[in-house]
C-alpha cells in the first residue's frame, strides 16, 4: 500500500494505522548448510536470485514499491531540540573529561572532592544481596571471595583506603582470565598483561602518593574490538586484520573516547570479542572462540558487543566500551543482564565516518556506572579518531607481529600514556564535529548535559524503598507504550517488563498510549542502510579473495546480500528515515520516553554446528533486533536496564527438558528517548533500577562470576 506524506497524517490517520511490524522467515543454517548457501550467495550466476529471495521474504520489495515523497535524510544525527531537557543540567567544565565526572558524580549524590559514599542506601554490584542502584556503590564491604561486581566507587574506596592495590586487581585480572580451559579465555581476543601490569603500577603509585587522579583512576574497562586502543590490535571481530595493522602505536592514535578514559587513569584491560564486523546481533565468533553466556554456557551472548558484555557480566570490569548500530549495545546487555546505553547519535564518535547509525556507548553494571563511563566518554568535537593520528590508510610503522610499542610495558611508559591521552583528548574537543552522514552535514550538536539529582534525600540518607516511593521522583513523567509493539514479545518477556512499568508508575510516572505507524518499513530501511554502509567500509576487504576466504560463513553471506545493493535501495531507506522521524517526533509530543521489551525472547540457545562454522538464522535475528534497531536508524538515545530473570521452562527460549534443565535468564526493559535526552533517560533508568534494588528485586548475578577482587576490608567511609 502506497505510504502517505507526512504532512497529510491527521491524528485520525494516525490512530487508524494498524501494527505491522513483521519478523525474518528462513532455516537456521549451520555446518554445511551454511557454507553451501554462502557459495550460492557469492556465485555470479546464483547470487542474484539468493539475494533476490531473501530481500523478498525480508519486505524489500513492498518498501520499494511504496511511494515515499519525502526527500532522503543521509545524516544519522537528529536536528537539536526545541527546549531544554527538564531533568538536565548544562555541564559547565563539558571540555574536561574530569569536569564531566564530576558531574556524573554530583548527579549521584557524591561530592566530587571526596567521591568514596553515595549515600547511607548504596551498596554497588548486583544480585539481591546488593543495595541501591545509585551505581557507584557507596560501600564495598564484602567479605572474602563472595562474586559481587565492583563498581567504580568500590574499587577507588578499596584503593584509597588500602585494602587493595591496582596491581592486586591486575593480578586477580590476569589469573581468571587466563584459566586453563576456562570459558572466559575468549572473551577477549587481545589480552597483553605485561601492560596491563605496566597500567595498574602507575595507578598504584598515584594511590600511594595520594594523587589520584579521578574517581576512575585504577579502575578496570575494556573496549570492543572495533574501536582503536593503544597497545591492542583492532581486528573488527576479526582473525586477520589486527595483526595486519599491528597495535594501535601511539595514545594519540587511539580513539578519543578510550583517550579520555585513560587520562582519568583508568585501566584498560584489552579487547573485547565482537560478531565479525558486527553483521549479526548473536554474537558468534567460532574462528576466535565462542563466546559463551554466563548465565548458561549453551546460550549466546549476542552481539556485536558480546565481549564487552560478558566481561562486564562476570564483574571482571565494572564498564566496558561498546559500539551500537542495530542494537549491538543493548541486546547483548540485555541477554547478560547488565546494563546497555545508546547515546543520541553524535553525542560519542562512530567506530568509522561511513556509519550514520553507529555510536559508541557503555555497557556497565549499574546504571550509575554508565553515566560515569558516559560522561568521562562524550566527546564534543570530531570524536571519529583523534586529530593527531595519521590520516586514514597511512602505513603503520614496522614491527614484528604482536610486539607491543616502546614503553606500554613499563610504570614509567604507562604514566607518560596519561598526559598523552590528555593532549590527545583536547585536541579533539577543539576540533569541528566529524559528519556523521555522507553528503550532509551533521546538525549542530547542543551542549552536553547531565542528570540533575538523581535521587531523593531521603533515600541517599538510607531510607530506601520507602523513602524513593514516597519522593514519587518520576512525576509528571510520561511513558508511553504502543501496546501492540510492547506485547509482540515472548510471554514471561512481556510479564517481566510490564511488571517494570508498574515500578515506573510507583515511582510516579504516567503510562500512556502511542502509535508508532509503519514499523515494518523502518525495520526494512534501518536493514537497508546499515548493510550498504557496512559494505562500504568494508569492501576492500570483500573484493580480496585472499582475505575473503579469512572471513566467517555468516559475514560472507551478508556482505554478499549487501554487494548487490542499489542505490535505489539506500536513498528509498534514507526517505523511510526522515519520514519516521516525523512519526516519533509526533509520539513524543505526548510522552517523554517510550518503553518496550530489550528484546523479544530470551538468551537463545547456541545451535548445533555454531561452534565450527557460525551461525545464520533470520528469525532470531529478527527477534533480537525487533526493539533495538529504530533508535539507531532515527539516532534516538536508548538504554536497556535488567529487571528480572526468568525460568526459560516458562516458555519463550526453548522448551522440555533442555529448557527446565537451564538457569533462569535475564529480561531488560528498554526506555527511548528523544533526541538529545540522553539525560533525561539516564534518569529514569537509574530510578527503576534503583527501585528494584532497594526492594530486593533486580536480577541475580551469573552463575559464572570472577571472585571478589577488592579484598576483605569495609571499602565504605
Amino acid at each position: 500500500m502506497p505510504l502517505l506524506s507526512a504532512a497529510l497524517w491527521t491524528e485520525a490517520d494516525v490512530s487508524a494505522a494498524p501494527y505491522d511490524l513483521g519478523g525474518l522467515a528462513g532455516p537456521p543454517l549451520t555446518g554445511a548448510a551454511l557454507c553451501a548457501y554462502r557459495a550460492l550467495a557469492e556465485s555470479a550466476a546464483a547470487g542474484a536470485l539468493v539475494q533476490r529471495a531473501t530481500m523478498s521474504r525480508s519486505g524489500v520489495p513492498q518498501l520499494m514499491a511504496a511511494i515515499v515523497p519525502e526527500a532522503p535524510q543521509f545524516s544519522g544525527v537528529p536536528p537539536p531540540p526545541t527546549a531544554p531537557e527538564g531533568a538536565a543540567a548544562r555541564v559547565a567544565d563539558a571540555a574536561s573529561p574530569a569536569g564531566r565526572v564530576n558531574a556524573a558524580l554530583s548527579a549521584l549524590g557524591a561530592d566530587p572532592r571526596r567521591p568514596g559514599r553515595v549515600g547511607g542506601a548504596a551498596k554497588g554490584g548486583g544480585g539481591r544481596a546488593s543495595g541501591s542502584g545509585a551505581g557507584g556503590g557507596g560501600e564495598g564491604g564484602v567479605q572474602g571471595a563472595e562474586p559481587r561486581r565492583a563498581t567504580v566507587l568500590d574499587y577507588h574506596n578499596a584503593y584509597r583506603q588500602g585494602a587493595v592495590t591496582p596491581s592486586d586487581v591486575a593480578e586477580a585480572l590476569i589469573s581468571f582470565l587466563t584459566a586453563p580451559g576456562a570459558p572466559q579465555r575468549v572473551w577477549l581476543c587481545d589480552f597483553r598483561p605485561d601492560h596491563l601490569r605496566a597500567q595498574a603500577a602507575a595507578a598504584t603509585a598515584r594511590y600511594a602518593a595520594r594523587a589520584p587522579l579521578s574517581v576512575l583512576d585504577g579502575v578496570p574497562f575494556a573496549v570492543k574490538d572495533s574501536v582503536p586502543a593503544y597497545a591492542h590490535e583492532t581486528g573488527h571481530g576479526t582473525t586477520f586484520l589486527g595483526h595486519m595493522r599491528g597495535p594501535v602505536a601511539e595514545v594519540a592514535h587511539e580513539a578519543p573516547a578510550v583517550a579520555a578514559l585513560r587520562s582519568l587513569g583508568a585501566v584498560c584491560i584489552g579487547k573485547t570479542q565482537m560478531q565479525e564486523f558486527g553483521v549479526l546481533p548473536t554474537g558468534i565468533s567460532c574462528k576466535q572462540g565462542l563466546a559463551r553466556n554466563p548465565f548458561d554456557p549453551r546460550r549466546i551472548v549476542g552481539g556485536s558487543s558480546g565481549g564487552s558484555a560478558c566481561v562486564v557480566a562476570a564483574g571482571v570490569c565494572p564498564f566496558a566500551i561498546g559500539t551500537d548500530g542495530g542494537g549491538s549495545v543493548r541486546i547483548p546487555a540485555a541477554l547478560c543482564g547488565v546494563v546497555g546505553f545508546k547515546p543520541t547519535q553524535g553525542r560519542m564518535s562512530a567506530d568509522n565516518d561511513n556509519a550514520s547509525m553507529v555510536t559508541l556507548g557503555p555497557l556497565a553494571g549499574t546504571v550509575g556506572d554508565a553515566l560515569l563511563a558516559y560522561a568521562a566518554m562524550a566527546c564534543l568535537g570530531s570524536c571519529a579518531r583523534s586529530p593527531l593520528a595519521p590520516p586514514p590508510g597511512s602505513p603503520a610503522p614496522p614491527r614484528p607481529p604482536g610486539a607491543l610499542p616502546a614503553g606500554s610495558t613499563t610504570a614509567e611508559g604507562a604514566a607518560a600514556e596519561v598526559a598523552a591521552a590528555a593532549a590527545a583528548v583536547a585536541a579533539a574537543a577543539a576540533a569541528p564535529p566529524f559528519d556523521a552522514g555522507m553528503g550532509e552535514d551533521a546538525a549542530a550538536r547542543p551542549p552536553l548535559a547531565l542528570p540533575k539529582a538523581l535521587f531523593p534525600a531521603p533515600f541517599l540518607a538510607g531510607g530506601g524503598a520507602r523513602a524513593l516511593a514516597d519522593a514519587r521522583p518520576l512525576a509528571g513523567v510520561r511513558v508511553g507504550v504502543y501496546d501492540p509493539w510492547f506485547n509482540d514479545a515472548d510471554p514471561p518477556v512481556v510479564a517481566a517488563c510490564r511488571g517494570a512499568l508498574d515500578t515506573l508508575t510507583a515511582l510516579g510516572a504516567t503510562i500512556v498510549s502511542v502509535r508508532l505507524p509503519e514499523l515494518e518499513q523502518l525495520r526494512v530501511a534501518s536493514t537497508l542502510v546499515i548493510m550498504s554502509e557496512l559494505f562500504s567500509v568494508y569492501r576492500w576487504v570483500w573484493s580480496a579473495p585472499a582475505l575473503r576466504r579469512q572471513l566467517h560463513e555468516d559475514t560472507r553471506v551478508v556482505l554478499a546480500l549487501a554487494s548487490r545493493l542499489l542505490a535505489c535501495h539506500y536513498l528509498q531507506s534514507l526517505r523511510v528515515r526522515r519520514r519516521a522521524s516525523h512519526h516519533w517526533r509526533r509520539a513524543f509530543g505526548g510522552c517523554d520516553l517510550i518503553a518496550t521489551p530489550a528484546t523479544a525472547c530470551l538468551a537463545p540457545r547456541l545451535a548445533r554446528g555454531a561452534e565450527r562454522a557460525g551461525l545464520l538464522h533470520l528469525p532470531t535475528t529478527g527477534r533480537l533486533l525487533r526493539f533495538s534497531i529504530q533508535a539507531n536508524m532515527l539516532g534516538l538515545p536508548a538504554i536497556t536496564v535488567p529487571i528480572s530473570t526468568v525460568d526459560p521452562a516458562d516458555g519463550g527460549s526453548g522448551s522440555g527438558a533442555a529448557a527446565a534443565a537451564s538457569p533462569p535468564l535475564p529480561v531488560s526493559l528498554q526506555l527511548i528517548g528523544p533526541a538529545w535526552a540522553d539525560a533525561s533517560v539516564l534518569r529514569a533508568g537509574a530510578l527503576l533500577e534503583a527501585a528494584l534494588r532497594a526492594r530486593g528485586d533486580s536480577a541475580p548475578l551469573p552463575p559464572l562470576m570472577m571472585p571478589w577482587p577488592l579484598g576483605g576490608g569495609a571499602a565504605g567511609e
